[in-house]
């Protein structure tokens, strides 16, 4: 068993920013600013309002949202394993349990996924997508006696690729 304390070499490492996923949350506490300053000036929106403070309290929390939205998704293949990160999303793979990576070549209007972090379907299977509307997917794909693989967003696929199967295929001392 290998040591937990051991320092990871860092392979690869990319952070992507969905600015359609920002635009959008942005737009969302917008709406919500214009709310908050409808019910102060003019007075509660609707037949039957909520009290001033819900508005404001709503306001809070979807610009928080928004903020937290705006951080960016974060891609590292280490030695060890390789890790996703985006939000309150995290999820690990070790090399051990992976059995193929491999660039999603169906195109997004018949994909039908959304961004962020979801269950999705790729041949078949069920894995988790980490993606956003912009860049190409890479799947990782795990052995069917594994956790769930992954599917990943990224701005460069062949590189991710092939580092991938390069530590799936084993250190290069094995090969020789």
């Amino acid at each position: 068993m290998q040591n937990r304390n051991m320092e990871r070499k860092v392979l690869y490492s990319e952070t992507i920013s969905s600015l359609a996923v920002n635009i959008f949350a942005l737009f969302a506490a917008f709406l919500w600013v214009i709310a908050a300053v409808h019910q102060v000036n003019r007075g509660p929106i609707g037949p039957k309002p909520g009290p001033p403070a819900i508005v404001f309290v709503i306001l809070a929390i979807v610009t928080c949202v928004a903020g937290t939205v705006s951080n960016r998704m974060r891609i590292q293949l280490t030695d060890i394993d390789i890790s996703i990160s985006w939000f309150w999303f995290r999820k690990t793979l070790a090399w051990k349990d992976i059995s193929a990576c491999e660039i999603d070549t169906m195109p997004a209007f018949i994909r039908g996924w959304g961004w962020g972090a979801q269950l999705s379907t790729y041949g078949g299977r069920m894995l988790w997508a980490c993606t956003t509307f912009s860049g190409k997917r890479v799947a990782f794909i795990t052995k069917d006696n594994m956790p769930r693989g992954m599917i990943v967003s990224t701005q460069n696929p062949e590189k991710l690729v092939r580092l991938a199967k390069e530590r799936i295929a084993g250190p290069s001392f094995l090969l020789k």
